[in-house]
């Protein structure tokens, strides 16, 4: 269940997990339009109707397919956060840009 916070989005599609929707305010709407209409990774929550979506994600015919349509982009996620991947580059690169910047303003002062 996501109300469309980004980490909670990219967590579930790292996950390759699809998701039932809750938004609650502002911006999580045009979220939602993204994960269920748009990519279709996802089922919308109604008012009260929570037992239908989980339904919807668990043992419906397009449960198998909304869970097929994670598997790609969570294995592109994960292979970015692992070492050589390009989230751990720029991190890598982050880092050692603060350290070379920390050690000229060591060696200014």
């Amino acid at each position: 269940m996501t109300n469309y916070e980004w980490s909670s989005i990219l967590e579930s599609v790292a996950a390759g997990v699809p998701m039932a929707t809750w938004p609650l305010y502002e911006e999580q709407f045009l979220k939602k339009k993204l994960v269920t209409d748009a990519l279709r990774i996802g089922v919308g929550v109604e008012k009260d109707d929570i037992t239908k979506a989980l339904a919807e994600l668990m043992v419906s015919k397009s449960a198998n397919n909304m869970r097929n349509k994670t598997k790609g982009p969570g294995k592109t996620a994960r292979k970015a956060v692992e070492e050589g991947g390009s989230s751990f580059s720029d991190l890598n690169a982050l880092l050692e840009d603060l350290i070379s910047i920390c050690s000229r303003n060591e060696l200014l002062n």
